[in-house]
């Protein structure tokens, strides 16, 4: 979580844009929270500094810094036009005007 967040931080330092998390929830489509991987990487991102507020599964899409919390989920958010996608699940493709990160072990096992 917290070498996610660095990247998070990088990213959002080098395009000058907030960060967003998108899946807050302990896992898809449940309502809890306790033990979140999505809210410890926010967590680190907001140790970085007090500009470093991290936004969680905002209703109105806002240009942004994007982590893909969970697997397969959010692939349908309207996200603006030069926004930064973080996917650690490699899935997210898109034909629009965003940078996606495949972020994590890219390794063929």
């Amino acid at each position: 979580a917290k070498n996610l967040a660095e990247r998070l931080v990088d990213e959002s330092d080098k395009v000058n844009l907030p960060i967003v998390i998108l899946g807050q929830a302990y896992k898809p489509d449940v309502d809890y929270l306790d033990g979140s991987s999505s809210i410890l990487t926010g967590y680190y991102c907001e140790t970085f500094g007090p500009d470093k507020k991290v936004t969680y599964d905002p209703v109105e899409p806002i240009k942004a810094v994007y982590l893909l919390g969970h697997m397969g989920k959010h692939h349908d958010y309207n996200f603006p036009a030069g926004s930064v996608i973080i996917d650690p699940w490699r899935a997210y493709k898109t034909d629009k005007d965003i940078k996606v990160i495949h972020y994590g072990n890219t390794r063929n096992a």
